[in-house]
């Protein structure tokens, strides 16, 4: 049972891949042909809505001391 993870997890990742290509294909499409008819488009992409970025709650300070240490350390 466990053997057939590993191809589960990448068929799922391949199937998700081209989940948001197509998504982004449409996007452009819509994005090309709205404008000639006056309409609205899609303005999110399928990635962002599906698997949405944590939101930053740090103060411009600490970023900035984050990335002078992240610096310094390199």
């Amino acid at each position: 049972m466990l053997d057939v993870l590993p191809v589960v997890i990448k068929e799922r990742q391949r199937a998700e891949l081209y989940q948001t290509y197509v998504a982004d294909c449409l996007q452009n499409i819509s994005r090309n042909v709205a404008p000639i008819g006056r309409g609205e488009y899609i303005g999110k992409r399928w990635a962002d809505v599906s698997d949405p970025k944590p939101e930053e709650n740090r103060a411009p300070e600490e970023i900035i001391a984050h990335m002078k240490n992240k610096i310094a350390s390199v």
